[in-house]
């Protein structure tokens, strides 16, 4: 005896929907997997790509492009033209309060991982895109400050910084290959 297939040409309610069920079940699964296939996409993809660092101090709010820590490594001696032409660490600095805001910026040397002694490396600083400053040395003396300056109140524009750095070919020591790591520290103190 064969079996046939039941062919239903006036299907009952029951029938029409527990097909309906399916159709919407279906349709719900793709649904979900599209969104949450979509929020991880956005969710995850730009943290990994932006890495930007926003400190608030007294008075200062800072934010750092990328982040504070500069890690140099393999290094080789530069003349001021070469170092010139390096990729600048940038941030940027706003006062939030209702008065005057003296400012310090400084490099916090992280010794650890330093090979090359921080009496080697020169610098160079913009300010809103003005001219760079000449380059000079790191300065121990004076606690590897960069730049002091004030801020007035509320003043709703960022200070604008770009960094550069490199090892001064003006050395005599061999430091090819070493490295140099610190971090830009921003301390905002009242007037």
């Amino acid at each position: 005896m064969k079996k046939y297939k039941k062919i239903v040409i006036n299907p009952t309610k029951k029938e029409i929907r527990k097909q309906n069920t399916y159709k919407v079940m279906s349709w719900m699964l793709a649904t979900f997997f599209l969104l949450f296939g979509s929020s991880y996409a956005m969710l995850y993809f730009p943290q990994k790509q932006m890495q930007s660092l926003s400190i608030q101090t007294e008075g200062v709010k800072v934010n750092f492009e990328k982040d504070n820590v500069i890690q140099l490594k393999n290094l080789k001696k530069m003349s001021d033209e070469e170092g010139m032409k390096n990729i600048a660490y940038q941030w940027k600095i706003r006062n939030y309060k209702t008065k005057a805001i003296k400012y310090q910026i400084f490099l916090e040397i992280e010794n650890k991982e330093t090979s090359i002694p921080p009496r080697f490396i020169k610098y160079s600083l913009q300010r809103n895109n003005g001219e760079w400053t000449q380059p000079k040395f790191l300065d121990e003396e004076n606690h590897f400050t960069i730049e002091n300056e004030k801020i007035l109140p509320e003043n709703s524009d960022f200070v604008e910084y770009r960094f550069k750095l490199w090892v001064s070919d003006e050395v005599g020591a061999d430091i090819d290959g070493g490295s140099f790591q610190a971090k830009i520290i921003v301390a905002g103190f009242p007037m």
